[in-house]
């Protein structure tokens, strides 16, 4: 009969709590909801909580490789500033292709 009865209730909502990212989730809902996670982490993140405490930040596919190449991007970017405030000395592109043997 506890089986009937926990069937028939209505799994709690994945709820919002307020200063974390996305929808947040305890470690033990989920758990037990992996599928619901999995939906919802295609819309917004979803944070799992261990005892109240952000243990992780689960992100859609998209999301992960949108970040990545915007780090990639901004890594790009910091470099080549460094490389223009260098007042090393300077090799011209013909330079540096007879020193690799590439000149032609």
């Amino acid at each position: 009969m506890l089986g009937i009865v926990w069937a028939m209730t209505a799994p709690a909502p994945i709820h919002d709590e307020p200063g974390v990212f996305g929808v947040t989730m305890s470690a033990a809902e989920f758990r037990g909801r992996i599928g619901e996670a999995m939906d919802a982490v295609q819309r917004e993140p979803v944070t799992v909580t261990n005892r109240g405490r952000a243990r992780a930040v689960l992100v859609s596919v998209d999301f992960y490789e949108r970040a990545l190449e915007a780090l990639e991007d901004d890594a790009d970017i910091a470099a080549a500033a460094e490389a223009r405030a260098d007042d090393g000395p300077r090799v011209t592109q013909e330079e540096l292709l007879a020193d690799l043997g590439l000149a032609g």
